[in-house]
């Protein structure tokens, strides 16, 4: 290829000797050479340097933003890679590492000239620079090298107890810190007390802590020293066998120490929202490096809450009672059957509320209607709760005023009169904008379902019936789909749980639903491989979806359980 483009550069004249390659440094110009090379990779890079001396020297200059990051695994880094290290330098700036010595790696860098501003270090290897004799001290020592560029920190799965505060103070430009443990095999400590006295004052601005060892005992002496702090994140592991629950802390001290804090979770379970914790702390760390001082203080704007209002915890009351004109995500998670403390949170409203996720809590009927009527900005609403003695309609009929909400999950946990909730489905209508609906034990009707097809903006749609598995008829459910079929709806994704009336029939007319691409059925034994495969065939039907796909489970009447699609449907 390079030949014919050095031919083409002479007029076409080709030699008839042609000692050696033409260089595509030599006749190429340097605007050429950066659009080429800014089309290629890591391993591209890499194989160019390879070509020849003067390849391996010249390459590394234009490929700068092709190292800008750097993931170094067991399969991607050798520290005898000579054009790796090559291609290193001042420009490397976020870099993660996974399950390698990290200590090697991290000298490595430090010796090619690396300007870390970001470090992920993921279950390090236990190699000899980080023996459980020295608590990891080279390893932390080797990090420090890094000082002067070095703003974010995450370290996973750490095996040694580590002083929060010690790394703070060796890392001055530090503004975010995430610190988790390994359980299975975390030495338990030695450390130092931290010291309160000390002037240091550091730039911390998001803080995510697990819950052990000297994070509890030495929690506000770190505060002490992050007057800056705007996100602070501490959760515990409920798999560890040692599991204790979190110190009992005083809200109104942290607020006094931290000032600009504003998104907190305290004692939460990152299992409780599954992705969305992730995606929640990677919007968080990027709010906390703004600047904006927003708010009272002693108010938050998110805040994630699980635990027993015991002791000091009970100061989180207050905190809500002060931001409630503040607020936009409220988490609470009840673990325990108690009363005290949390019947408060019935008589708050959250005008700016867009996002309020509660499991657990208890209300009476109508301080739930008033609650829910008082979060009127409410965009996704999460209810998980026993609902004892509430008529569900009248619950409903507060949702229904809710003119912005998007996504609506309510799981019912002891409910099992279906007398006491008839028709909720009809309210849904006025909520235009519902694109996510999920009912948990909610008495769903054949008339029911067809008010769903009316909703427009729908887009999923979650049923799980287990106690009210024969609410929905077979004719009720062929006419729903003839309904979705007949309006042109937008639903793509549904999910039925434990409706027996779902027949082969019933996923036949289901997939001739233009929009409805994705289907899971469990726990039902009407339906067998016939109708899976009539779901599946509807692709060859004039105006229906491509790539249909059907996922079973818990039924026994289908040859093989999980997803189905026209590959594998025979």
């Amino acid at each position: 290829m390079w030949y014919k483009m050095w031919e083409r550069s002479v007029g076409g004249k080709a030699s008839l000797f042609v000692p050696t390659m033409p260089d595509l440094f030599t006749f190429l110009p340097p605007e050429i050479l950066v659009f080429i090379l800014s089309h290629i990779d890591q391993p591209d890079s890499l194989e160019c340097m390879r070509v020849c001396h003067r390849w391996y020297d010249q390459v590394p200059a234009y490929v700068k933003h092709v190292w800008n990051r750097l993931h170094v695994s067991t399969e991607s880094w050798e520290i005898t890679n000579d054009c790796m290290l090559q291609c290193l330098g001042s420009h490397v700036s976020r870099v993660s590492i996974a399950e390698v010595d990290s200590c090697a790696v991290l000298k490595g860098l430090w010796a090619a000239g690396c300007h870390i501003a970001s470090l992920e270090i993921d279950r390090h290897a236990y190699y000899d620079c980080m023996t459980y004799n020295d608590g990891g001290a080279d390893f932390l020592a080797t990090i420090q090298n890094f000082s002067n560029s070095l703003t974010e920190l995450t370290i996973t799965e750490h095996p040694f107890d580590t002083s929060v505060l010690g790394l703070l103070k060796m890392l001055p430009k530090l503004t975010h810190l995430t610190l988790l443990f390994d359980f299975q095999s975390h030495q338990y400590g030695k450390s130092a007390r931290e010291d309160t006295n000390c002037a240091f004052r550091s730039n911390i601005v998001y803080l995510h802590l697990e819950n052990v060892l000297n994070i509890d005992s030495e929690f506000n002496a770190v505060l002490h020293h992050c007057p800056k702090l705007r996100t602070l994140i501490v959760h515990t592991d409920f798999g560890r066998d040692d599991f204790v629950p979190l110190t009992p802390l005083n809200f109104d001290r942290i607020f006094s120490l931290c000032p600009l804090l504003r998104y907190v979770i305290w004692d939460g379970d990152k299992d409780s929202v599954e992705d969305e914790f992730e995606t929640r702390l990677k919007r968080w760390k990027m709010i906390s490096s703004k600047t904006s001082h927003d708010g009272a203080i002693g108010t938050l704007r998110e805040l994630m809450f699980a635990g027993n209002l015991d002791g000091a915890n009970m100061s989180i009351i207050q905190v809500m009672k002060r931001s409630q004109e503040q607020l936009e995500y409220l988490e609470l998670n009840k673990r325990l059957d108690e009363v005290a403390g949390w019947d408060a949170v019935a008589h708050m409203r959250f005008p700016w509320l867009k996002i309020l996720r509660l499991t657990g809590m208890e209300m009476e009927e109508n301080e739930w209607i008033d609650f829910l009527m008082g979060c009127q900005k409410l965009e996704i609403l999460d209810l998980t709760s026993d609902m004892e003695g509430v008529r569900l309609d009248r619950i409903f009929a507060a949702i229904k005023t809710l003119k912005h909400l998007q996504r609506l999950r309510l799981a019912i946990v002891q409910h099992d009169n279906p007398a006491s909730h008839p028709n909720v489905c009809h309210m849904l209508r006025h909520n235009v904008w519902l694109q996510r609906i999920e009912l948990f034990n909610v008495c769903v009707t054949d008339q029911g379902l067809l008010d769903l097809c009316g909703l427009r903006s729908l887009q999923e749609l979650i049923l799980d019936m287990v106690s009210h598995g024969k609410c929905i008829g077979q004719n009720g459910l062929l006419a729903f789909a003839s309904e979705l079929r007949a309006v042109d709806s937008n639903l793509h994704t549904m999910r039925l749980n434990y409706l027996d009336n779902i027949t082969n029939t019933v996923l036949k007319r289901l997939g001739q639903v233009k929009a409805l691409t994705t289907l899971s059925i469990s726990s039902n034994v009407k339906i067998n491989d016939v109708g899976v495969g009539s779901f599946i065939d509807s692709n060859n039907l004039k105006g229906t979806s491509k790539g249909k796909v059907i996922y079973v489970s818990g039924c026994p009447g289908v040859s093989r359980q999980g997803a189905w699609t026209a590959s594998n449907c025979s």
